[in-house]
Order: structure tokens, then sequence, then C-alpha cells
């Protein structure tokens, strides 16, 4: 992925392989849209990318990255214009999807700074929704994410209320828009309570780790060094249209 098309293919390909059911609707969309370069490399991609281990989608999505972020402004206008189309095309956008998405914009753009005039007590109907799809991630049993749930809100402090359906893409953007309003020296509580969460049963799936990662890169908050036994590095650069 050291190569601007092949790095704007792989990402594609990640996104389009969540779905099975989209996919052929996605690859579609994008010879329309995506630059001819590009979908070469897609194509080229699209039998190893098949047999991704769901483990491998962060590491490689991580690696892409630096080539992102130096992509010119008009160059990243198109590519996450491709994105949201194939967000859009997704037949039932849920928080592996949102988090996929989110990781790939904000490992570019880095933080957006908003007000940070909020307290926990205040985002109870967030932070239930946020939690409750970290806890459902991965796991098909809601007894185990109502348990991680509980130990989440009660390392918080605050009372929450557990939320059994899905999440789709757009119940955690509306979630995420209030938690960046959260206070600074709040947010790292907020990432303890997520961590405990997602390690509470002492394994941690590959959804798990995508959404606490898209949560912290938003939030502007690093997490442990994967190297030491921890789950995420720090946020991507803001992306400025410069070269890197």
């Amino acid at each position: 992925a050291h190569d601007p098309f092949a790095a704007r293919a792989l990402v594609y390909g990640i996104l389009m392989g969540v779905d099975p059911q989209s996919r052929e609707k996605q690859r579609l969309a994008l010879a329309s849209q995506a630059l001819p370069e590009v979908l070469v490399e897609l194509d080229r991609l699209a039998e190893p990318l098949a047999r991704l281990a769901p483990g491998h989608r962060l590491p490689l999505i991580e690696l892409a990255l630096p080539v992102l972020r130096q992509l010119s402004t008009t160059q990243f206008a198109g590519f996450r214009a491709c994105l949201e189309r194939l967000m859009a095309i997704e037949t039932r956008p849920g928080a592996l999807q949102w988090a996929l998405h989110r990781l790939v914009v904000q490992g570019i753009e880095g933080e957006r700074r908003a007000r940070r005039d909020c307290h926990l007590v205040d985002l109870g109907g967030p932070l239930s929704r946020m939690l409750s799809a970290l806890a459902t991630a991965g796991q098909g049993d809601e007894a185990e994410a109502r348990e991680a749930f509980g130990q989440a809100a009660e390392a918080l402090g605050v009372a929450l209320d557990f939320v059994a359906e899905p999440a789709l893409a757009a119940d955690l953007d509306w979630a995420m828009a209030r938690l960046v309003r959260l206070a600074t020296a709040e947010r790292a509580a907020l990432l303890a309570a997520m961590t405990r969460c997602v390690e509470h049963d002492g394994r941690v799936e590959p959804e798990e780790a995508e959404l606490l990662r898209a949560v912290a890169w938003t939030l502007g908050c690093p997490l442990p060094d994967p190297d030491r036994g921890g789950l995420a590095s720090r946020p991507g650069e803001r992306h400025d249209g410069q070269h890197r």
C-alpha cells in the first residue's frame, strides 16, 4: 500500500468486503467514480482481500494511512466521495461499516476540534448508544453484551440504558456528534470505560478493536500501544492537503 492508487484500492476493497450482498453494486458505482488506475489495483487485490481475516483489516488500514495523508486536497475530496458512495450503497450499514469508514477519514484528517462543554452526566443518550454498540460488537450473546455494558457504565459512574437493537451508522453518527463535545478532563475516563467494556471477557474481537479505535481517534485520544498489550495507537494527523 505504498502506492497512492493501491492504497485507495485497498481501503475500497476492505470496505466492500464487509457486506458481500452490496459488493457488486459498490463495484459498479466505483467504475463510474474512481480513477482507472485505482480500479486496476482494486481488481488485482480482489482475490487476496477475499481471503482477508477480520483481524487484518485494521493493520492494513493503518498501513495505507501514511500514503493517503499525502493526497492533495482534490485527490482526497475524490477519495472521500467514493467512500461516501460505498457507504450509501450498503444494504444496512452498521457499527462495523461505520467504524472502518471513520477510521479511514479520521486517520487522514485527524481530530476536528469542537466545543468541549459537556460532561459525562450530560451525555447519557449518546453514551448508552455508543457503549451498547461496543458491547455487542463481535458478541453473539446478549447477556454477555449486557455484562460488558454494565462494567463500562459502572466505571463511568453514570446511569445508562443498554440498547439491544443493532446500531446503524446514522445512530453512531448521532452519538459521536455529541460525544465530541465531552470535556477534555473526562475523555480519558470514557476511553478507560470503553477499554474495560471490550476486555471484560478476556479477549478483544476485531470489530471491538475497530470501533474503539474509531471513537478514540475521533476524540483525539491516544490508546495504549498495541506492542505493549494495548488496543490501539494514537490518532491520525490532520489532512491539510500538504505532502508529508
